[in-house]
């Protein structure tokens, strides 16, 4: 055991020893936080009877195919990892997974928390559940657990989002709302309040102008298209719908119908629905309970964030308007909770706990040595072909300076575009596919089985702008509090990349043999924009640890495997003719211009004779099946894989890479006239042609040897 899993040990039994309270354990990713917990708990056990729930991200992980739902085997959850390693240091079978509600029948899931085993391991879901007091029925059981591990951050698990992203709550549509209060109006002052909510539900009339200026646009979209979400909150929120609410307060009848809207609302009654009645109930209720709050609170003159209204498209798109909420969940910490997370932010455990958080930093932090390629950075927006594939190209040249394969980390809707630009970099490399692992930012926390591997962030982590001002209003809902959701907005982006690029576990090897970490990009797009004026980093030559990111990187330039061109219009150009003049070298013992032509890299020149340029390309298809020509054998399958005349395959057979249109072709002499080769230009005359044969090679008698393979 080392000695960081000792301390963790020993922080892990002091805590849970000391009774009621949070500890939050930071070390660094890979450093033995589980490890340790799991020793500690395992010497808790030896005292029964003993309870202890430990809660990780995923017990079953899910995987969306294109047209399905696929569920990742059992033994690569985290889940199932915490029970093999917790039953390994027992020696015996003591802990059992927690399925959530969505993956069972509803018999099923109420079985399961008998609880014959002491530790029982559930998702971060089940959080507010067990840290909530007044719960009823088979789940209570939970609750006797005398202490909870939390293994990485919870925060997503104890906030209520209700919007218009994948995985919260649905958000009530504001015509929903409007009938409600419709029905209880009054006075004609009530009624123009409801009516004005009414107005905006499609749209921004020249009354409400003012309102539409406040709107935010929140979706990610590329320059010049429309963007995906746009939503409304703050003072223009309340301006809008605070008279109208107002009846709320007044009238129990509309407040119980929209809490039983919100209730039937929040997801459908199914067989999978992994809220049962009652859970939608007391979630609605809430909902509802705080959102007459807020409005009080306005009505005194404080102005929050948490609610307000969200619907598809830009500001001024007619897509029916939502309500949206963002809530943090009341927790009530009656035992020991012990949070293992590697750049917990402490502001962030205290707007969630209060004052009985403790941080616990364990052991000492090397900084990660982090190589950056800011001229491979990939815009997922704009996934340039030439750029991307020069970047494939460039993971596939690596994969030998990678003896435990690589890991990539791409956003992901651009995995699939990725996986396939690899692939084809190996057909054009004429080798096998390189071992890369494709996984994407925002997945890879608490996984471990990538030790080892070199890994390449081929972008920044990047979360959208609605999750610093809606989902960030859980922990700070006033309006003023916009500095504290944009500086923990920044950590957890910062942080993520940390802990992603930690996932080869660089700081458990010995210096010239630990994995690489590669960033395609500056890290400095994710400090703040005052310290960017005056930052090295920026110049790729700062040799000491980055002063923004708290001693936790260092850097230095990447180089490329695939010799590039900065800034040229044809970047993989020198690559592609490296490769196919080491071909040509063992085939010809020289490069002929007819051959360059012949595969289509050159393009032919006027007065080649065509029936001579066409022998030419069928003698390079015959001598391509050659094992140790791979460059050319690529050539001759993608050839082969084309139909249509000759001079179009010529323009289509090199994906990535444009002829070389320079009649005086520099280019092809910069490549073969330097090392390795160091070869002369030559013409060699051949009747009946009148003008000579260029050829480039160590000598004359070399050149003309070359020449006669392809022009026999």
């Amino acid at each position: 055991m080392s000695g960081i899993q000792k301390q963790v040990t020993q922080v892990v039994m002091e805590a849970m020893a000391a009774g009621p309270g949070v500890t939050v354990i930071r070390a660094a990713p890979g450093s033995g936080k589980t490890a340790g917990a799991v020793r500690a708990i395992v010497e808790r056990l030896q005292d029964p009877p003993a309870r202890i729930v430990w809660a990780v991200r995923e017990t079953v992980a899910i995987r969306k195919g294109p047209t399905e739902k696929r569920k990742r085997p059992a033994g690569q959850s985290l889940a199932s990892q915490t029970v093999a390693a917790l039953n390994q240091a027992a020696g015996h079978e003591c802990a059992q997974i927690i399925l959530g509600q969505q993956h069972l029948s509803e018999k099923a899931y109420l079985a399961q928390f008998r609880w014959p085993l002491p530790v029982a391991v559930v998702s971060h879901a089940h959080l507010p559940l067990i840290l909530q007091s007044g719960l009823e029925g088979s789940i209570t059981q939970l609750r006797a657990a005398q202490a909870i591990i939390v293994d990485e951050d919870p925060l997503g698990a104890l906030t209520l989002h209700g919007g218009l992203q994948p995985g919260g709550l649905r958000s009530l549509p504001l015509r929903r709302v409007v009938g409600i209060l419709d029905a209880v109006t009054a006075t004609a002052a009530d009624r123009a309040a409801v009516a004005r909510l009414a107005r905006i539900e499609f749209g921004w009339s020249a009354a409400d102008v003012s309102l539409a200026h406040q709107v935010q646009e929140f979706g990610v979209f590329p320059p010049g298209q429309s963007p995906t979400e746009s939503g409304l909150r703050g003072a223009g929120f309340w301006q809008a719908a605070a008279p109208a609410l107002a009846l709320l307060k007044t009238s129990c009848a509309a407040r119980n119908q929209l809490e039983d809207a919100l209730a039937v609302h929040l997801r459908p009654g199914s067989a999978n629905d992994p809220l049962g009645a009652g859970a939608r109930q007391a979630v609605a209720d809430f909902v509802v309970r705080e959102l007459l709050a807020d409005l009080v609170a306005w009505e005194a003159g404080t102005v929050t964030t948490r609610y307000g209204l969200v619907w598809k498209g830009g500001a001024a798109a007619t897509y029916g308007k939502s309500l949206a909420w963002d809530l943090l969940q009341r927790v009530h910490v009656d035992r020991p909770v012990i949070v293992l997370d590697a750049y917990a932010d402490e502001a962030q455990y205290r707007a969630v706990f209060g004052d009985m958080v403790q941080i616990v930093d364990v052991g000492h932090r090397p900084p990660l040595h982090v190589e950056l390629a800011p001229g491979l950075a990939l815009e997922p927006a704009r996934l340039e072909s030439r750029k991307a594939r020069l970047v494939a190209q460039e993971v596939q040249a690596h994969a030998a300076r990678s003896p435990q394969g690589q890991l990539l980390l791409v956003p992901k809707d651009v995995v699939p575009s990725v996986k396939g630009l690899l692939a084809e970099a190996a057909t054009l490399a004429g080798a096998p596919a390189a071992d890369v692992a494709v996984t994407h930012w925002y997945s890879g926390r608490g996984v471990n089985h990538f030790h080892g591997r070199d890994v390449r962030a081929l972008t920044l982590p990047h979360l959208p702008l609605s999750h610093e001002v809606c989902t960030l209003s859980a922990l700070y809902p006033l309006a003023a509090q916009a500095p504290e959701r944009r500086a923990l907005h920044r950590h957890h982006e910062r942080a993520e990349l940390l802990q992603l690029l930690h996932r080869g576990r660089q700081g458990q090897h010995p210096p010239g043999a630990a994995p690489r970490a590669i960033l395609h990009g500056l890290p400095c797009a994710l400090c703040p924009r005052a310290a960017r004026t005056a930052c090295r980093v920026q110049a790729e030559v700062h040799p000491q640890p980055c002063t923004q990111w708290d001693g936790g990187i260092t850097v230095s330039p990447y180089h490329a495997a695939v010799p590039v061109k900065a800034l040229s219009r044809n970047p993989t150009a020198r690559a592609t003719l490296a490769a196919v003049a080491r071909d040509l070298h063992l085939l010809c013992g020289g490069v002929p211009l007819l051959a360059l032509q012949a595969i289509g890299l050159v393009p032919s020149q006027a007065g080649l004779d065509p029936a001579q340029l066409y022998r030419a390309t069928q003698i390079l298809l015959r001598h391509a099946t050659r094992k140790d020509l791979q460059t050319l054998a690529a050539w001759r399958a993608r050839w082969l894989a084309q139909s249509g005349p000759h001079e179009r395959r010529r323009l289509q057979v090199w994906p990535g890479t444009s002829q070389l249109r320079d009649n005086s072709h520099r280019l092809v002499e910069e490549v073969l006239c330097a090392a390795p080769w160091a070869w002369q230009r030559w013409r060699i005359a051949r009747p009946p042609r009148r003008s000579p044969h260029v050829v480039w090679a160590v000598d004359e008698t070399q050149a003309d040897r070359a020449l006669t393979v392809v022009a026999p």
